[in-house]
């Protein structure tokens, strides 16, 4: 028989240095504000981060092919739900959008 968790190695590495990063860029924030708001200041520094990963995606777009291939990109961007509700969730895929780009 052969079946795929005999054979299966596991589960995809994954690295922490992404929630590391984030760690150390929000951690004067949260010494400000108090622990209480940490969640809040690691999204918010998350989600504005990848805003401008695609505003820079964006204005490549508009030196490569023109003002409105960028301001369509814009609105698909808006119209669809899916990047704009994990751009501040801490997932893998999110720490490395901007590096995606």
């Amino acid at each position: 028989m052969k079946y795929d968790h005999f054979s299966f190695p596991g589960a995809v590495p994954r690295t922490f240095v992404g929630a590391l990063a984030l760690a150390g860029i929000t951690k004067p924030y949260i010494g400000i504000f108090g622990a209480e708001y940490s969640q809040l200041i690691v999204r918010a520094v998350l989600g504005l981060s990848n805003a401008y990963t695609l505003l820079r995606y964006k204005n490549g777009l508009d030196m490569a092919f023109g003002k409105n291939v960028g301001r369509w990109y814009i609105m698909l961007q808006a119209a669809q739900f899916h990047v704009i509700f994990y751009a501040s969730r801490t997932l893998p895929n999110m720490f490395a959008f901007g590096l995606s780009e």
